[in-house]
């Protein structure tokens, strides 16, 4: 079962009670711990919980998906991601803190996203004008609310940590535009475009050279140190450069000889140096799948269009894989 930092669950919980998205009683049917630890007195006891601990990731997606039905098209995600509660901060975010740089900062960050939600996903790419940030869910039962948290979130954190307001030149959302237009283009800039196949924010390259305020290589070091003992894994290089061809190409890189040939690697290479990183290449086609499974779906493309864009060879295959998605996700996608 895939796991999440507490913090991340706790912290979300407490958000979307206080904005009545969510309530008690929907937190306790998920599990009685959450609301517990909302209500811990003991501060010691609360905060070695909250940063020690893992819960399943199926408790932050269930509280996502809640809060969706209230949320509607308010672009709440948004304001939620613009809330920073420095008092309730876990290694991830101490970990970034510390370093020298934004760039330094949004490195240590993708890296080892895993100790927050390994099911978030950002991929850089350098571009004419800037580096083109593009952002995803592993887990395609994520709605649109928890898009807009996670975008919205990067601007802040860049902004709480550089004491500068970054705002980028464009963004793109896979989502239709929310009814408070004006409160995207707050934090997002004018630039924005919805219904977009992908979700994307091109931010200046010289945003990165940003300092940022609250240094410390001591600490960083410290809390680096202490990432690795957890023994968690990240998402690593060759994953990526796996993820951005099945990214570009579903249909060819789906073949996993293609793979091997683009990326001048061995079959058993491949899968040696995929293994270190905690992942796979069929897990990895997978979860491509499920994420442009969900965007043409969206679409409202029929399944005899999808399933070969899938790189599947009959509908039958496709149909066979959604039944399997719905059941490990628990969701209806």
């Amino acid at each position: 079962m895939a796991e999440v930092s507490a913090i991340a669950v706790i912290d979300l919980a407490d958000q979307l009670i206080s904005r009545g998205l969510v309530n008690i009683e929907q937190c306790n049917e998920i599990d009685p711990s959450i609301i517990s630890l909302l209500n811990e007195d003991n501060a010691a006891t609360r905060k070695v919980a909250l940063s020690e601990n893992l819960m399943p990731e199926v408790w932050l997606l269930r509280l996502w998906q809640l809060a969706q039905l209230k949320a509607g098209r308010s672009g709440v995600g948004i304001l939620i991601g613009q809330q920073i509660e420095v008092g309730r901060l876990g290694m991830l975010a101490n970990w970034i803190g510390a370093t020298a740089t934004l760039g330094e900062a949004f490195e240590v960050f993708v890296n080892n996203i895993v100790l927050m939600n390994a099911a978030e996903h950002w991929q850089a790419s350098p571009v004419e004008n800037g580096t083109l940030l593009e952002f995803s869910f592993v887990n395609s039962g994520y709605p649109e609310i928890a898009i807009q948290r996670s975008m919205s979130a990067l601007l802040s954190w860049s902004g709480y940590l550089t004491g500068q307001f970054v705002k980028p030149i464009k963004a793109n959302f896979s989502f239709s535009a929310p009814d408070n237009i004006d409160l995207v283009q707050k934090v997002f800039g004018p630039n924005c475009q919805f219904d977009m196949p992908v979700n994307q924010l091109l931010i200046e390259n010289a945003c990165w050279s940003l300092p940022v305020q609250s240094k410390n290589n001591y600490l960083k070091q410290l809390l680096s140190e202490k990432a690795l003992k957890r023994n968690v894994p990240y998402i690593g290089e060759f994953a990526h450069q796996v993820t951005g061809l099945l990214s570009q190409d579903l249909v060819r890189y789906s073949s996993l000889e293609n793979v091997l040939e683009a990326l001048h690697c061995s079959r058993s290479s491949l899968s040696r140096k995929l293994k270190a990183e905690g992942t796979s290449f069929s897990l990895l086609l997978d979860q491509q799948r499920q994420l442009n499974f969900q965007k043409m779906v969206a679409a409202d493309k029929p399944y005899s269009d999808i399933f070969p864009r899938l790189g599947f060879q009959s509908i039958s295959a496709i149909y066979k894989a959604v039944v399997r998605w719905k059941f490990e996700n628990n969701t209806g996608l």
